[in-house]
């Protein structure tokens, strides 16, 4: 994992639909920063910016079935039902 110990401390962020069964989810945030999924191992399968709101993002679903999306030292689970 590549969350660095001087990320923000963003505490609080919301990604729906999840399970993901769509193309896109979107991620709620009420700061702006920089994210990154990964899947189990650590790599990284895609990274971006947020801004402050609602924010849709292309998902990633293809051969995957969990993956993991982090924005500052905040982790949630995404899981991919499609």
């Amino acid at each position: 994992m590549s969350i660095k110990d001087n990320a923000p401390s963003i505490r609080n962020f919301k990604i729906y639909p999840n399970p993901v069964n769509t193309n896109f989810v979107h991620i709620q945030t009420q700061e702006a920063g920089n994210f990154e999924v990964f899947d189990y191992s650590g790599r990284i399968v895609m990274t971006g910016k947020l801004q402050v709101g609602d924010n849709k993002i292309g998902a990633i679903v293809d051969g995957f079935r969990n993956l993991f999306c982090a924005l500052g030292n905040a982790v949630q689970k995404l899981i991919i039902s499609k």
